[in-house]
């Protein structure tokens, strides 16, 4: 792998990505950046497996409140010109955008306005052949358990994404993922 990088790395600059046109207009921000990067790799031709982005602030310890709204409206709007530039470069069906984080966050305000790491997260998953739905079932907030009853259950395991990627979208072997795949994968 890392005697084909230099030829990778051409290969991209050959592509003048920066004088690609996305189609859709993206926030500014680091994930609208590096979406819009992601876009312009794709629509050029670029192969590539995968392309991680990322969108950090969600290590809320406080002043939770005003730094999730900023963050959920760069991640909403973010995805959706993400989306809207696959369909118009018909490349939705081809991509498949899965979020995953460090740690989730516990159920209870801390004493600084925020939460405190946790266990249980959100996570999504969307391209052209996703079939939407809620998978799992949400925790109820009363459901808590390990350390100390601080941390809310989770009810899917993580690695159950990461089958599904494997399993469904690139069509591999990862049996070694005990977790079955979600079936979400059209």
């Amino acid at each position: 792998v890392q005697d084909n990088f230099p030829h990778a790395a051409a290969d991209i600059l050959a592509r003048q990505i920066e004088n690609v046109d996305a189609g859709a207009s993206f926030p500014e921000g680091n994930l609208g950046d590096g979406l819009s990067a992601a876009a312009r790799l794709l629509i050029a031709g670029v192969q590539t497996p995968v392309i991680r982005v990322a969108l950090r602030g969600f290590d809320t310890h406080s002043n939770q409140q005003a730094d999730l709204s900023l963050l959920h409206t760069e991640l909403a709007q973010s995805f959706d010109a993400f989306a809207r530039s696959m369909e118009s470069a018909g490349l939705w069906n081809e991509v498949l955008v899965m979020t995953y984080g460090e740690f989730g966050r516990r159920p209870k305000e801390n004493g600084s306005g925020g939460t405190d790491h946790g266990t249980a997260a959100p996570h999504f998953l969307m391209g052209g052949r996703v079939k939407g739905g809620f998978y799992g079932e949400q925790p109820p907030l009363s459901d808590r358990d390990f350390p100390d009853g601080r941390n809310m259950a989770h009810r899917l395991d993580f690695r159950s994404l990461y089958a599904t990627a494997a399993n469904e979208w690139w069509e591999v072997d990862a049996s070694f993922l005990t977790e079955p795949p979600l079936g979400c994968i059209a």
